[in-house]
């Protein structure tokens, strides 16, 4: 195949061809001239000599023209070429200055929404901490997740920036990740459940409870690629999988292949090369469509490359799609023992239509020894008389009201002896709560979890799981902060909302709280405290504010250091910061500043908890 020149190149070998042909003609002309005019003034030369000195004298002229054209040339071209870099330093330039102020808009930005935020989740934390019905408290939950998922959008607009610089790091810790494979279910349940589809997570019984990971990253690239799932998918829903991968058994690492599946439009071949493209549409009027910044895919797959893979995509158009991509971990058993349930060899009928839901349901019981059978239609229990019979569990997910009584009266005519349990949207359980105490042995709350359905399946208890943790979780909680001293505390803080919220969590855990609106306040309560020298009135610590009027939260800090220094104190005293701004150059100033810790809103009463005990306990070591 023949290539073709682009003009770039055609413009750069024409002046060179002009100026080898110039210089060989140079070479050529002042030979010949030396020749000839050395005949000319040779004294053994023959004569005529005038035609001699003649054609000397034109090549030198020649040679001379020829000297000067290149000098001039080459000239030109240097001029141009210096100012074509001056010209692509100040655009060099340009593009940084718009980068950095695009950086400091999206900063700005990212602080003028966390804030407000941090009191909308605070605020709402403690009102789950009350005493709710199971309504309110669903309601709650929502109010949590709505704004959990704008936070989302947020850090997807800045890790879109972070991308384009390639200032992405990762940060491995210790998780479980059957929790954060559920969670992130649960997060995306309300916008599945509202487009009229299910999502469920399946995870491999061979999976184990602790790995050492990202958990940010990786529930950040979940939510993106679910995310997009939900909104492509008009009928059936998404499921996220996790399965173990095949490893030597002589390794300290697994494998894990995470993947997100959907029933939705599917992805043509031609725009599979391009979904990974910033600001990239599968089609056209897809943002019209469907929505979207066109950020989530090309973010997830630069943070899955930074973790060591590459997220790869099976679909079929109008049959759905799935994203998937494996990573290593280190991890604490490598052969995780499957717990023992009670389940195996008893029987299950699943009740409900064809889906990602009911596949999930007969996956995890059959991991766990249960046989099961599936009806996806009330009319089909007649022809199902002798599994019905011997059947321990029958389990019916449905979302239309009406189907659901039919499932019931049927199960009650056929299937009296067998336990029958319903899976049921949030929503739902109001819609039919007149039938929970006839006979019903209990419901799950979509989207389902693997430990829930297990337990609740082999005991029968009433009790959920999920209330069984949370009890208990509150009982920790209690004794942690039982365990932490009662201190005395500053907060500077100028927004009254986030300034009640603080105050509110500080207080429950039993601390002393003197508010202060700005910087400069808070430097004038430990200067008379540090002068008069009383331990009674001595603050055990400041939790400061970066942006307050006045005096900012880090210029605070500079003062209340310089006063220790002065005062020869021997004591630091511990400065926790609080702001909303949430980059690592923050975090630094923060730190640079003489702050000795950093916590970043929105935050919840166990971080300020945990924040808090790190700087006491820090404190009391030295």
């Amino acid at each position: 195949m023949q290539k073709t020149k682009s003009p770039g190149m055609i413009a750069i070998a024409k002046p060179a061809i002009r100026l080898g042909i110039a210089f060989v003609g140079v070479i050529v002309a002042s030979a010949l001239s030396i020749v000839l005019l050395f005949q000319v003034f040779s004294p053994s030369s023959p004569e005529p000599r005038g035609l001699a000195a003649l054609a000397g004298g034109i090549l030198a002229v020649y040679a001379a023209s020829s000297i000067l054209y290149i000098w001039h040339t080459t000239y030109q071209r240097f001029s141009a070429l210096n100012t074509a870099m001056e010209e692509l330093r100040q655009a060099q330039s340009q593009a940084e200055a718009a980068n950095q102020a695009k950086s400091r808009f999206l900063a700005k930005m990212s602080h003028e929404i966390r804030t407000p935020m941090n009191g909308v989740l605070g605020m709402n934390a403690l009102l789950l901490e009350t005493e709710l019905s199971d309504e309110q408290h669903s309601y709650a939950d929502a109010v949590g997740a709505s704004a959990r998922a704008l936070l989302s959008i947020i850090d997807e607009i800045l890790d879109s920036s972070k991308v384009e610089s390639g200032a992405v790091d990762v940060e491995e810790k210790w998780l479980d990740p059957v929790g954060l494979i559920e969670q992130v279910t649960e997060l995306l349940s309300p916008r599945a459940h509202a487009k009229g589809i299910d999502i469920s997570c399946y995870i491999s019984p061979r999976i184990p409870t602790r790995i050492k990971a990202d958990a940010h990253r990786i529930r950040q690239v979940l939510i993106n690629l679910a995310g997009n799932a939900i909104k492509f998918t008009e009928k059936g829903g998404v499921t996220i999988s996790l399965k173990l991968l095949e490893t030597s058994p002589d390794s300290d690492k697994i494998s894990i292949c995470f993947s997100v599946s959907d029933t939705g439009i599917g992805i043509s071949e031609n725009d599979q090369s391009k979904i990974f493209e910033l600001y990239a549409q599968t089609e056209e009027g897809a943002h019209e469509k469907y929505g979207g910044t066109g950020l989530g895919l090309p973010i997830s797959q630069q943070l899955v490359q930074k973790m060591g893979s590459n997220i790869e995509i099976a679909s079929v158009p109008g049959k759905g799609a799935e994203f998937s991509f494996s990573l290593t971990f280190e991890c604490e058993d490598q052969v995780p023992h499957i717990p023992e349930t009670g389940l195996a060899d008893s029987t299950a009928i699943i009740a409900g239509p064809q889906g990602p839901a009911c596949d999930v349901l007969e996956r995890y019981l059959s991991d766990y020894g249960v046989t099961t059978t599936r009806i996806a239609n009330p009319d089909d229990f007649d022809c199902q008389t002798n599994s019905l019979a011997c059947s321990d569990h029958i389990i019916i997910d449905e979302r239309d009201e009406t189907i659901i009584r039919r499932w019931l009266e049927k199960t009650t005519k056929q299937a009296p002896g067998a336990n029958v349990w319903l899976v049921l949207q949030p929503e739902q359980r109001r819609q039919l709560r007149d039938i929970f105490d006839n006979g019903l042995a209990g419901y799950f709350v979509k989207s389902v979890r693997r430990n829930t359905l297990l337990k609740q399946l082999s005991n029968g208890r009433e009790e959920t799981i999920g209330r069984a943790v949370k009890a208990l979780r509150k009982k920790a909680d209690e004794i942690k902060r039982t365990e932490l001293p009662v201190l005395n505390i500053i907060l500077a803080e100028d927004n009254p909302i986030n300034a009640l919220l603080a105050r509110t969590m500080l207080e429950k855990a039993g601390h002393q709280v003197t508010h202060v609106t700005n910087g400069q306040l808070a430097v004038d309560l430990v200067q008379k405290a540090l002068h008069d020298g009383q331990s009674v009135n001595r603050p055990d610590l400041v939790l400061m504010d970066v942006f307050m009027p006045q005096l900012n939260g880090l210029d605070a800090t500079r003062a209340i250091r310089n006063f220790e220094a002065k005062a020869r104190s021997s004591e630091r005293l511990p400065i926790l910061a609080l702001t909303a701004n949430a980059r690592p150059e923050d975090q630094k100033a923060c730190i640079d500043a003489g702050m000795d810790g950093y916590l970043s809103k929105p935050f919840d009463r166990h971080d300020l908890e945990k924040a808090i005990a790190g700087l006491v306990s820090q404190t009391r070591a030295a």
